[in-house]
């Protein structure tokens, strides 16, 4: 028994003591210069690579190779270098190379990119599979992807059902109005589009309650992040009918036909996307019948929305469609600014400003005609021609706090409405009788003025807090809205010399409230919830009907 013993450990110690090679040298060009390579080690006659080195940067290599055989084949290779080979003893020893360089000719190789992938609940839809010769921002692009469809005023449905988020680089920069995005980042940065479908926003809430809703998360290729992106547009040309001339027209003007004035359009758009920072701040203007304000449409809903209405049942009386599209009917001078700014704090913290302004003019002309038969040979013939043009003066801020972590949520929103609008209108009235004794009731005027500003003002904040199993959901919101408005009419009466006027005030007001609170025990796959709601809405209306005073013919008043 003890010589089996000794006779085996001898046997193991033999095994252990097998001798290593070292290989070591360097790979220097013509020149002695270093290049980078790989030294690779196989037996002779084996392809098996035994051990490899890469060159440092003095070109230096080691190997340490443990091989039975009596013959070692080195291979140094480069991209720069091509290929050397050299076969030698396996012991010990130096082993140098001077190589020459060459130039390696690749093989085409064309690699084509699925168009969508699918992750869980998340697709990516490839933009280079889908992007077309023409295509200027992200909007042109997703209107091709299948599943996703853009309507006219921007607002985006996947499988016929509206996005709740819109997120570039997984941050809620725009809160809503993502048609400044999908309008203004070039398609050629953008690398993928993903869909998040059972979308839920609030971490805290994520695997206790579901969500059905849909996100698009713009995904930007890595040359577009941390770099500003400026993009600038200027453009103009003429129109057929109508005269030259610059600026809006007067109502006096109202009997030279639209497409006086020579048309331009302007834009010049700011981009930043970093981890922590992102910025979109733009200025878009045209008087082409393109009607920028639709990219400052809010396209969320809810949460947010303390559903304020200054009910105010006044207005003018305007033209009529044509039904002809818009872009061709729509003569305007349309100006507008917003900045959108996003800041991280920490890393579940974040606060966002959003501002905007618009500035409009947009004017409108309609003509109506009337032939009505008396008798068979007297008819009441008459026109009426409408010239309108509203001015729009809109200011909108919105400034949010967010603070999104696994065990609890919190955001603020704080927004600020104001409106300084107003309408015009200048009515012209012929009738004619024709007949026997035909007469004529001359041409009557009609103006309307109607000033319609307004003011809102709301806070809303959302918390949602997980205690264990259990999670509190709290709203609270509240709101001022009002509008003080007036509507001023002055008629030339269809009797001689005699004129009319009205004039009404109406000033609205609105405060709203509402306050709900839900505590919830998850229970497995059952829950128990308890809440708590509170509401008020207040409306108040306020209005003053005065004028009513005749002017006769010699300039006296009567009151009635």
């Amino acid at each position: 028994m003890k010589t089996t013993t000794i006779f085996s450990l001898l046997i193991i110690f033999c095994l252990k003591i097998q001798a290593q090679t070292v290989i070591e040298g360097s790979v220097l060009d013509a020149q002695g210069k270093s290049r980078d390579a790989i030294v690779t080690v196989t037996s002779k006659g084996n392809s098996s690579v035994l051990a490899f080195a890469e060159t440092d940067s003095k070109g230096d290599y080691r190997l340490e190779v443990n091989s039975q055989s009596d013959s070692l084949t080195i291979t140094a290779a480069g991209m720069s270098i091509g290929q050397q080979v050299k076969i030698v003893a396996n012991r010990s020893q130096r082993l140098n190379f001077r190589v020459n360089e060459k130039v390696l000719q690749l093989k085409e190789v064309e690699v084509h990119a699925k168009k969508i992938r699918q992750n869980g609940d998340t697709l990516n839809y490839s933009v280079g599979a889908y992007q077309q010769q023409g295509d200027r921002t992200i909007g042109d692009v997703l209107k091709r992807m299948p599943g996703i469809e853009v309507s006219d005023n921007g607002s985006i449905k996947f499988n016929g059902k509206s996005i709740s988020k819109f997120y570039v680089e997984d941050m809620d920069l725009l809160q809503g109005r993502y048609g400044l995005a999908t309008g203004n980042i070039n398609a050629q940065d953008v690398g993928s589009v993903q869909v998040l479908e059972n979308h839920q926003p609030v971490k805290a809430l994520q695997g206790r309650t579901p969500s059905d809703d849909v996100a698009i998360n713009l995904k930007l290729k890595n040359a577009a992040k941390g770099t500003v992106a400026v993009n600038t547009m200027l453009g103009g040309g003429g129109q057929q009918s109508g005269g030259w001339g610059f600026g809006m027209r007067s109502l006096s003007d109202g009997q030279n036909p639209i497409g006086r004035n020579p048309l331009w359009t302007a834009e010049v758009v700011g981009m930043y996307f970093a981890k922590r920072r992102q910025n979109i701040t733009l200025y878009k203007g045209n008087n082409t019948g393109d009607d920028v304000s639709q990219e400052l449409t809010s396209h969320y809903s809810g949460i947010n929305d303390v559903g304020l209405v200054a009910f105010a049942p006044l207005g003018v009386v305007t033209p009529s469609g044509s039904g002809l599209p818009q872009k061709r009917t729509f003569d305007n001078q349309s100006h507008i600014i917003s900045m959108n700014h996003l800041e991280k704090i920490g890393k579940q913290s974040e606060i966002t400003l959003n501002m905007s302004y618009l500035h409009a003019s947009i004017r409108q002309e309609g003509v109506s005609e009337a032939n009505l038969f008396y008798s068979s040979n007297q008819r009441l013939l008459s026109s009426e021609s409408l010239i309108f043009i509203t001015h729009m003066n809109n200011l909108s801020t919105n400034l949010r706090y967010n603070r999104n972590g696994e065990n609890g949520f919190i955001a603020n929103v704080l927004k600020l409405d104001g409106e300084w609008n107003n309408d015009n209108v200048q009515s012209q009235l012929t009738s004619d009788l024709t007949g026997a004794v035909p007469i004529n009731y001359g041409n009557n005027q009609v103006y309307q003025h109607f000033h319609r500003p307004s003011l809102t003002v709301s806070n809303t904040m959302n918390l949602n807090q997980n205690y264990g199993k259990r999670t509190l959901d709290l709203h609270f919101s509240v709101g001022y809205a009002q509008r003080p408005n007036t509507l001023i009419v002055n008629v030339d009466s269809l009797l001689p010399q005699t004129s009319v006027h009205y004039n009404q005030e109406l000033k609205s007001r609105n405060i709203a409230g509402d306050f709900h609170t839900n505590f919830t025990i998850h229970l497995g796959l059952f829950s128990i919830d308890y809440g708590v709601l509170a509401n008020a809405n207040l409306h108040g209306i306020k209005t003053d009907l005065s004028g009513f005073t005749n002017l006769t013919a010699n300039g006296s008043q009567n009151h009635t």
